[in-house]
């Protein structure tokens, strides 16, 4: 019998953390962790404090499936002030962890904490595979806000894009053995037109 079954209403939100090696920040760059999540009060948990944006953080559904494989999630907060806009478009976003879990409460608000079940769960581990921004004026305010969505890729995704094996070439051979000359004559013969069995 599961868990949740005792009671009567189950909550949830998605906690997120990027971990920026390079954030640009008054000027300097330092080593942050951006915790955010979709719920409506900030929450701590392990050690770490994610920011409540409630509405204003979209995080795109994950693919359940038997099989590893890479998938793609979509992560967009927005109404991201003016002052901020120059810190995310100086800052080294681009191949950054991305964790996502997902935490369960009561209808106190409280964390769910039961021996039989893993509360937050983890949910999506990836990295920002690219970034965009996008401006939003507000013609009676006369100001305007941005929206950022980070794509992201599992590190599944990055296992299938390494080449496994060697190359049959110069280069990759001096990679593991850099004074051997065996392949230095491979890009000559790759563009030889052999005919094997003709007659002199």
């Amino acid at each position: 019998m599961s868990v949740f079954a005792t009671y009567n209403t189950v909550r949830t939100c998605l906690l997120a953390n990027i971990h920026v090696d390079r954030y640009y920040r008054s000027g300097f760059y330092q080593t942050i962790d951006l915790a955010f999540s979709d719920h409506m009060s900030e929450l701590a948990h392990d050690g770490r404090t994610y920011t409540a944006l409630g509405n204003l953080v979209s995080i795109s559904p994950t693919q359940k499936e038997l099989n590893v494989s890479g998938n793609t999630v979509s992560i967009q907060i927005s109404g991201i002030p003016n002052q901020s806009v120059e810190e995310i478009l100086k800052s080294e976003m681009k191949g950054s962890p991305v964790q996502i879990d997902r935490a369960f409460f009561d209808t106190t608000g409280d964390l769910i904490v039961d021996p039989g079940i893993t509360n937050p769960v983890g949910r999506y581990n990836g990295f920002i595979n690219s970034y965009s921004m996008a401006e939003t004026w507000d013609i009676e305010a006369r100001m305007s806000t941005f929206t950022v969505t980070f794509e992201c890729t599992s590190f599944v995704e990055l296992v299938q894009r390494k080449v496994s094996g060697r190359r049959t070439n110069p280069n990759s051979m001096k990679k593991h053995f850099p004074s051997d000359l065996s392949f230095d004559n491979t890009p000559a013969l790759s563009k030889a037109n052999v005919n094997f069995g003709a007659q002199e």
